[in-house]
């Protein structure tokens, strides 16, 4: 069996310059089971998102005549990019150890890119626009364990309760931080070039997760 997915977010704002709005297309978790041994033991694929970042905005800017030196105001425009996230790259194993209760074990590759894009733009030529893209990469191992109970027949011969509870437990990713600028020189040519600026860490926090379903016949559910 399979599921999947996608979800779809608008957003709305506003300010004293204006309005804005803005829809994403984000995919939701893929995750296909498979038996391995029926009724007992099964293999499970899964990719599914965590986090994610979209922003895009701009900001409009001036320097006074006496600023710049040149008799004249200069007027600026700065745009900033966002996007990407982390996401799970998982395998599991479920185990059914009783009639009624199984245990599962889902190790996983934790990875991702987060990116920032960032541009300026003046209104004089003695001035030359810059650009420059910022990113952090992202990677690292998961590991989830979860139970889950199931009971038939509690209170008629058609209901059936389901438990579950999962735990992720902390995740240290590597990260490294990098930047790639455009540089423009006087014959108008921009100059590529790329930079690492760090090394470091990020920590995934613990987490817990429950749920719970009840079916009062096989066409009506609580969860």
């Amino acid at each position: 069996s399979g599921t999947g997915g996608f979800y779809i977010n608008n957003i709305r704002s506003n300010d004293k310059f204006g309005n804005t709005e803005k829809t994403n297309l984000n995919a939701a978790q893929f995750q296909l089971v498979l038996p391995l041994k029926k009724d007992k033991f099964g293999l499970s694929l899964g990719m599914f998102p965590i986090s994610s970042s979209n922003y895009n905005y701009q900001y409009q800017g001036s320097f006074s005549a006496a600023q710049t030196g040149l008799g004249t105001e200069l007027n600026y425009v700065t745009r900033n990019h966002g996007t990407g996230g982390i996401n799970y790259l998982e395998m599991g194993f479920g185990w059914r150890i009783y009639k009624n209760l199984s245990i599962g074990y889902a190790p996983s590759i934790v990875f991702g890119m987060l990116k920032d894009q960032v541009s300026t733009n003046f209104d004089l030529a003695n001035y030359q626009s810059t650009r420059y893209n910022k990113q952090v990469s992202n990677v690292g191992f998961g590991n989830r364990i979860g139970i889950y109970y199931q009971k038939s027949h509690i209170f008629n011969k058609k209901d059936l309760l389901s438990l579950g509870a999962t735990v992720d437990l902390p995740v240290h990713l590597n990260s490294k931080e990098s930047i790639e600028y455009y540089i423009p020189n006087s014959s108008g040519t921009a100059i590529n070039s790329n930079q690492d600026l760090a090394n470091g860490s990020m920590y995934l926090p613990l987490k817990v997760g429950f749920g719970a379903s009840y079916w009062f016949s096989q066409r009506v559910m609580l969860g």
